[in-house]
């Protein structure tokens, strides 16, 4: 009787389920920040040109996610070696946003986002390569302080928007100047690598990405 008693008086043990749900509940947010911190830097990558505010958020973001993601791994290792024991529920959510990282890396790397939007835009790209040929245009620099002396200002063409159109002999430059590189844009050549933009300087610091069909990605550094 007194036994039973005590066990009557005794605080009821916490519901077994209740750490496993707190930790799917936090795995699946931080699985949904990764993946939302992954759609916007593929989306960052996928113009030549891009703000230099988004791309600081984007690099601070993973930063911070990244520190997180290694503590929390940390404190699963602790608790599971504690425990002799290491419950897969509760590291698949780590595993499943490494996964998320790794793709996002491989995408950035073979360049894929840029490549698919500009697919999206190519024709678009090339009727106004022809617009912009059509009438012969005094002034090539292509950047924005002198857009004013190209044949074409700021304007958006199909997925991309540029501050100016300019073209240089045969070479037409689509060019933004709001990245983290001095300019930015694509550029469109029928006879090989693109004429760099530079006023004769010796192209120094251009760097040109061929995409195909005579149109190239270009970057340049200050």
């Amino acid at each position: 009787m007194t036994q039973a008693t005590i066990d009557a008086d005794a605080p009821a043990p916490a519901p077994a389920g209740r750490s496993d749900s707190l930790s799917t509940a936090a795995g699946v947010a931080f699985l949904v920040l990764v993946g939302l911190v992954s759609a916007l830097t593929l989306f960052y990558l996928s113009s030549p040109s891009g703000e230099l505010l988004l791309a600081l958020a984007l690099l601070f973001a993973w930063l911070v996610l990244g520190l997180t993601w290694v503590v929390w791994a940390l404190v699963e290792l602790v608790l599971g070696i504690r425990a002799r024991s290491f419950r897969r529920r509760r590291w698949q959510w780590l595993v499943a946003s490494a996964l998320v990282v790794v793709v996002t890396a491989a995408l950035v790397v073979t360049s894929l986002p840029l490549k698919a939007r500009f697919a999206l835009s190519e024709s678009r790209l090339d009727d106004a390569v022809s617009d912009v040929l059509l009438v012969p245009v005094t002034g090539t620099a292509p950047t924005a302080q002198d857009a004013e002396s190209t044949r074409l200002g700021s304007r958006c063409v199909a997925l991309f928007c540029f501050d100016s159109i300019a073209v240089v002999g045969d070479d037409v430059y689509f060019s933004s100047s709001s990245g983290i590189f001095g300019e930015a844009g694509f550029a469109y050549s029928d006879d090989g690598y693109p004429v760099p933009n530079d006023g004769g300087t010796g192209g120094s610091g251009w760097t040109f990405e061929e995409l195909g069909d005579g149109w190239y990605s270009f970057y340049v550094s200050d």
